[in-house]
């Protein structure tokens, strides 16, 4: 992967900011297309950036029954994987892996930068509004803004956009333990390639057993059961099977060849060379 092929990816997607003058209403079909074709993790989740639809729905999971109102409630902050995992690393050229370490810390200091000329405004706009404001002190202020703005857009420029992938997200609350929740996740117009990188996404939450609250606060394990249903061709809905996560695995029971073949080949995906970019 390139750094570039990462923030497509990124955790939580990475949207950037639309440009001046951008007429996002054109769209390049043939490159969708292509990228789909290439990159079956863009397709399955898809990328903002370049206007791909991810294919795969999650929806949120919410308890059969209602709870009481939690007592432990936290922030969380979205970081890049590598942080979580160091071990990511090796998927990516250890000097695109540098560029990409490069880029990351100038976003946090454009942010940064960005953060304090904020403030730096919002004080000039206290000054105008004071009984006796000082010429002087409002001048200087607005030139220390003009100048943090200036560097925010700099390195914004030289990290290849503007958006800082390391930014706080919404409170958290945890449920009991042992609460039943109810979930739902679809998988539209699928290829073979992508359900089993699915299953293969599936397979590493399996793993790593805990949900909820960004992953960086994950609280608790669980075990899950889905109900598999199947439409072929636009056709109707037809039982197709029951997949199960316990015990660190995923186990499908019941399913047509199709989807057992995805589910067999996931073990293995990352062995696979047929061509496409690594």
């Amino acid at each position: 992967m390139t750094t570039d092929d990462f923030l497509l990816v990124a955790k939580g997607g990475v949207k950037e900011r639309k440009k001046d003058g951008v007429d996002e209403r054109k769209v390049d079909y043939e490159a969708i297309a292509r990228r789909r074709r290439e990159y079956p993790i863009v397709s399955l989740f898809g990328a903002m950036a370049e206007k791909i639809a991810g294919r795969w729905q999650i929806g949120d999971a919410v308890p059969a029954e209602p709870v009481q109102q939690p007592n432990r409630k936290g922030r969380g902050v979205r970081s890049h994987p590598f942080q979580r995992q160091p071990e990511l690393a090796g998927f990516m050229d250890p000097d695109e892996y540098e560029d990409f370490l490069e880029r990351d810390a100038k976003r946090v200091e454009a942010k940064d930068a960005e953060v304090e000329a904020e403030e730096i405004d919002r004080k000039v706009r206290r000054e105008r509004r004071a009984s006796a404001p000082d010429p002087e002190d409002i001048a200087r202020l607005e030139v220390k803004s003009k100048e943090l703005k200036k560097k925010a857009a700099a390195l914004q420029a030289e990290a290849g956009g503007a958006v800082n992938i390391q930014q706080l997200l919404g409170g958290w609350q945890a449920i009991p333990e042992g609460v039943r929740m109810t979930h739902r996740m679809r998988l539209r117009g699928v290829t073979g390639d992508e359900l089993a990188w699915a299953f293969f996404a599936l397979r590493l939450l399996a793993r790593e057993g805990r949900l909820g609250a960004h992953e960086s606060r994950g609280e608790g394990y669980f075990s899950a059961e889905y109900a598999l249903r199947l439409a072929v061709d636009g056709g109707d809905f037809a039982p197709a099977g029951t997949l199960r996560i316990a015990d660190f695995d995923v186990q499908i029971e019941g399913a047509n060849a199709e989807i057992e073949a995805a589910l067999e080949r996931s073990g293995s995906v990352l062995d696979e060379t047929d061509g496409n970019p690594e």
